[in-house]
């Protein structure tokens, strides 16, 4: 094995950290003071997901279909106002990925 060398250290250092350097962090999402309303406006399929939240900051079994920046506002609600008072759930619903129907997100098949 060879001899090590500052220049070598200063080399791999820098490889490090070009090579572990991510993509930029897009900014948080602003958490609202009440329950966002409801929105499931879309364009095409990936505008749409699912949250298992309800305005209760509770997680239920069966999804809610929604746009992509309405799912991101109730998380962010919710991770800051936990629910206080949820049930425990067992959960076993399968539901196919969200489509975008006349312009608004519903259940895929």
């Amino acid at each position: 094995m060879g001899q090590v060398t500052f220049r070598g250290l200063v080399l791999a250092a820098a490889f490090v950290a070009l090579a572990c350097k991510s993509k930029p962090t897009p900014p948080p999402v602003p958490v609202e003071k009440v329950f966002p309303a409801f929105d499931a406006t879309c364009a095409r399929d990936e505008d749409c997901t699912t949250t298992d939240f309800t305005s209760s900051c509770c997680q239920v079994c069966e999804p809610t279909f929604g746009s992509k920046s309405w799912v991101a506002r109730v998380e962010a609600y919710c991770e800051a106002h936990p629910g206080t008072v949820c049930e425990p759930q067992a959960c076993s619903v399968m539901v196919g990925p969200p489509k975008c129907v006349s312009g608004q997100c519903y259940p895929g098949r």
